[in-house]
């Protein structure tokens, strides 16, 4: 969940800080009063497309902190899987600063982090509803979480990422053989080709050389 969201010099706001509980927060103010610009750096920390028009006048830049908690185990396996780590507690902080001149900066616990993997980190963290829309229902690349999350079976969705990182193991020792004897096949001939030798002399060259190429799959 989010747990506190920080603001400095978004639009009209020039700082602001809120802290959420769980449970329900309802936000109320008249019109103008900056409900949707608190929306509006939400989306800016979760990697949507900003513009340097929501700098604050006066400002050269403007920056929103978010610290996600409470985050379930899926999502931190997803982040850990894009190379970020949360810290000990599980806690995320998400920092994005928006510059009037140079490119903006986003970092996850202090870890800079590209847009692209942020947007795909932050669509996990939280669902914006409008009216009329729902993003995560749109968003396909989401939909097996939920199918995961209503089975109710971690068992087996960890039984099938072990087994999955076992086949993309043997994969690329597969493909690492394949081509260490394509090359052998290759230097076998070439050498056949520039100085025909008998095919003693031949096969003990070639084959001199595949111990030590061969001896760090010798645990196989």
């Amino acid at each position: 969940m989010l747990s506190q969201l920080s603001i400095n010099n978004i639009a009209v706001i020039e700082r602001a800080s809120i802290d959420f509980s769980a449970g329900l927060t309802v936000m109320t103010g008249e019109t103008g009063a900056g409900k949707s610009i608190i929306v509006d750096a939400i989306n800016a920390v979760l990697g949507e497309r900003t513009s340097k028009e929501l700098i604050r006048t006066g400002s050269g830049s403007a920056s929103v902190f978010a610290l996600f908690t409470d985050i379930d185990e899926n999502t931190l396996d997803f982040i850990r899987k894009e190379g970020y780590q949360p810290e000990e507690d599980g806690s995320v902080l998400i920092q994005r600063e928006i510059r009037v001149e140079g490119k903006s900066m986003c970092k996850l616990n202090g870890a800079p982090i590209i847009l692209s993997a942020l947007k795909q980190i932050g669509s996990r963290l939280i669902s914006i509803h409008g009216q009329h829309e729902s993003y995560d229902l749109l968003s396909p690349e989401v939909h097996i979480n939920y199918i995961d999350s209503f089975s109710e079976n971690d068992s087996a969705l960890n039984e099938y990422k072990e087994g999955n990182k076992t086949s993309i193991l043997i994969t690329g020792v597969t493909w690492g053989l394949s081509i260490l004897f394509g090359l052998r096949a290759y230097q076998f001939g070439t050498v056949t080709t520039v100085a025909p030798l008998s095919a003693t002399v031949v096969t003990s060259k070639v084959f001199a050389l595949l111990p030590t190429t061969l001896e760090p799959f010798n645990h196989l």
